[in-house]
């Protein structure tokens, strides 16, 4: 195995022997101020849309449980990043890395697994170990997640790669070609896996933003055309909802029928009870529904994602309730990382179990075991509580200083005249 860095400040060669051909891993590292959207490197090739891995089926599995990753189609679809922080055209693990599974259907002779990512810092290298496995193989495990040994389980290592040496902690534009030495191919593999590890295990938001993996094995593969389901709703001529259910189109009808009149009349309300100075809520954004998604739901930026399988479970139960908690994060759109993670997230449930939801439903606290910084549904009784003593400003207040970054626990005492843990006690008397 040969690997080969090339950037503006450096020049690394490694070389192993293999029993195969060799393999050489060639990494170009752009820094940020000649990075541009086109993805043009000096020695990897420029990103394709028509590569292999468009007939491919694409999984990805977290590492750690109940995190997840984003929706896996921004890794082929052919879009690229457009800036260096694009979220919306990359795909990224939430913490901790996971596993990336293609499965091309058969096997293909590869000649080069490419992938390339842009971001402004840390998130910009790219490390990951490369794997294959033929159809037929033997013992063949695809069960990333339950895997110590990818060797003792039928996988072959293709290469190892780790852009850190040449990025020196710095952000950029990255493009890694894994390639044969003398052009011919790096295996006949019908499933490729990629074990992607975070860029920095000490620090929470170290995931790289892979905005494509091309998969190339010397032929054309067009984009497949998706039977894309997509629609939106106006409300009030302001604000626009986009609903894309082509992931999971069984929840067209529910979505029609229970979800639009649902976001077409809470919105709004949700945006006049989070106002702020200077602010203003996104005008638009899209509801995601997919069946290759774990867990309920997230939101990133102006997207919501929404784990199709859960939904179609709960359609009479939950699942409207869970989009509204969704778009209240849509309004929230808080930058600090400072802010208590309960306290936005007690928020969202204050909103979706004490407002939305019917009071016959509302959740119960167990003062046994139970805090007011529990989060989610624990936080929400709280915010309630609160709310009931002390007046509904109170919300909009907390919601300011978390927007503009001067949240502290002593605006409890400055808002009510009393400590959280002191009005968690009152709460909790209040219920005996």
């Amino acid at each position: 195995m040969r690997y080969v860095v090339g950037c503006l400040l450096s020049l690394v060669v490694i070389s192993t022997s293999t029993l195969q051909a060799e393999v050489t891993t060639t990494v170009d590292a752009l820094p940020l101020e000649k990075a541009t959207a086109e993805f043009k490197f000096e020695q990897v090739p420029a990103p394709s849309a028509t590569d292999a891995a468009n007939i491919a089926t694409i999984k990805a599995t977290p590492r750690r449980r109940f995190f997840r990753s984003t929706p896996e189609f921004a890794l082929h679809d052919g879009k690229l990043a457009t800036t260096q922080d694009d979220p919306s055209n990359s795909f990224f693990f939430s913490t901790g890395g996971g596993f990336v599974l293609f499965d091309l259907g058969k096997n293909v002779d590869i000649k080069q697994i490419n992938s390339y990512s842009w971001h402004p810092n840390l998130r910009a290298a790219q490390v990951y170990t490369v794997w294959g496995a033929a159809e037929g193989t033997e013992n063949l495990n695809l069960d990333a997640e339950n895997m110590e040994d990818p060797t003792e389980s039928g996988w072959t290592m293709v290469a190892k790669v780790d852009t850190r040496p040449a990025m020196q902690g710095e952000g950029g534009q990255v493009g890694v070609s894994i390639a044969d030495s003398e052009g011919a191919s790096v295996g006949s593999y019908r499933y490729v896996l990629l074990d992607i590890e975070p860029t920095n295990n000490r620090q929470r938001y170290a995931d790289t933003f892979y905005t494509e993996i091309d998969i190339v094995d010397g032929n054309e593969h067009p984009q497949p055309k998706p039977n894309a389901h997509i629609d939106s709703i106006t409300i009030n001529d302001e604000f626009e909802i986009t609903f894309d259910t082509t992931g999971a189109p069984e929840l067209r009808g529910w979505v029609d029928k229970v979800l639009k009149p649902v976001c077409q009349e809470w919105y709004p309300k949700i945006v006049e009870m989070l106002p702020s100075e200077g602010y203003e809520a996104p005008k638009k954004f899209t509801i995601f529904f997919r069946n290759n998604m774990d867990g309920v739901a997230y939101t990133m930026g102006t997207e919501v994602h929404c784990a199709g399988v859960w939904f179609s479970r709960n359609l009479d139960g939950e699942a409207a309730g869970a989009v509204v908690h969704e778009m209240v994060h849509v309004v929230q759109q808080y930058r600090s990382r400072r802010n208590p993670g309960w306290l936005v997230e007690g928020l969202c449930d204050y909103i979706r179990w004490f407002m939305y939801e019917d009071s016959a439903i509302q959740p119960r606290v167990n003062f046994s075991r139970a805090n007011y910084d529990d989060s989610y549904r624990t936080t929400g009784a709280f915010l309630n509580y609160v709310v009931s003593k002390h007046g509904e400003e109170i919300i909009p207040k907390l919601n300011a200083a978390m927007r503009q970054d001067k949240f502290s626990n002593d605006l409890w005492e400055e808002y009510t005249g009393k400590s959280a843990p002191e009005l968690w006690e009152d709460f909790s008397k209040a219920q005996k």
